[in-house]
């Protein structure tokens, strides 16, 4: 399409935009004119009015203009009522699993630094069980084994006189200041992401295995398998967004740093927003469902497997039409 042509399908479409930030410029509420939906729909086509721009070669004038609007935008967008319903609705059911689709590379990469630490040291212990012994003390070991205890009143924290309340604020502190600090640390050339990510599947795997093999398996995989279904992936997601302000500062291309690294940070933060939800019903689950002696290993087994199905057709299909 040429730039004219282009420039005449659009224009309606910005100069209505540009009206709607202009009142909330003023400090005015959204005329009953200017619906929430309406303001951020114009805000998504803008963005990509101008990456449509930017990648055909248009005018500098015209790129100009729109980079403007949207930096007018996104000043105003602080103050905008973003947790109401339809705006949530639309981040849930469009941009965020969107977004994980756009990430594909990142995403997997951070997989790739999950999976292979977790897979080899399952096999290397699986040859010879006697190593967990050099590798873990035997403090760490015994506190492992209080988590799942059978006779325990309360699996997974290893502190039978705490409340659900209390762990599920414990669960949401550690699991999103993990998710946070690999969002954050992701611009340190995306090393901290991946070291976390090797860790932790490297302590998983070694809690896997040594809890199976003294014979508290069942109540270690039933107590996982339900909050894992969002945890695990929402982490790896959290990895994902530090990898690609990482990949801002390591290779720019012919933006300044600065710009790179504003221009990608747009798509992180859909995607820790994204996981640190996820974490929040994680944390949730885990700390009145999982940790539950009373509800049966079968039915924990059942519904975590459905809520690990469900996840994966909710990052494959939901928001296809966007995507």
């Amino acid at each position: 399409m040429k730039q004219l042509v282009f420039q005449e399908t659009r224009e309606a479409t910005w100069v209505r935009y540009e009206n709607i930030v202009n009142e909330l410029k003023r400090g005015r509420l959204l005329p009953k004119q200017f619906s929430s939906d309406e303001f951020l729909s114009l805000y998504k086509q803008l963005n990509r009015d101008l990456s449509i721009a930017k990648t055909r070669g248009y005018s500098q004038m015209l790129v100009n203009r729109l980079n403007r609007l949207v930096s007018l935008g996104h000043k105003v967008l602080p103050g905008y009522h973003f947790f109401s319903p339809s705006v949530v609705w639309r981040f849930l059911s469009e941009d965020f699993p969107v977004a994980v689709r756009d990430a594909k590379a990142p995403i997997l990469v951070a997989l790739a630094f999950f999976c292979l630490p977790l897979f080899m040291i399952v096999a290397m212990l699986s040859f010879d069980a006697n190593v967990i012994y050099e590798l873990v003390p035997a403090s760490t070991l015994r506190l492992f084994e209080q988590m799942y205890d059978p006779a325990a009143e309360r699996w997974g924290s290893g502190r039978s006189s705490d409340s659900e309340f209390v762990m599920f604020g414990y669960y949401i502190q550690n699991n999103i200041g993990i998710a946070v600090s690999t969002f954050a640390l992701g611009v340190a050339a995306g090393l901290w992401p991946l070291l976390v990510l090797f860790l932790n599947g490297l302590l998983i795997g070694i809690v896997a295995f040594y809890i199976t093999h003294i014979g508290y398996g069942e109540f270690f995989w039933s107590f996982v398998v339900t909050h894992g279904a969002l945890e695990t992936p929402a982490l790896i997601i959290a990895a994902g967004s530090g990898l690609i302000l990482g990949y801002a500062v390591v290779a720019p291309g012919r933006k300044s740093r600065r710009q790179a690294l504003l221009d990608e940070s747009r798509k992180a933060f859909t995607l820790i927003f994204g996981a640190i939800t996820m974490l929040l019903l994680a944390a949730f689950i885990e700390a009145f469902w999982s940790s539950s002696p009373a509800v049966d290993a079968g039915i924990k087994y059942a519904v975590g497997g459905l809520l690990w199905i469900l996840v994966f057709l909710y990052f494959v299909t939901v928001g296809r039409r966007e995507s």
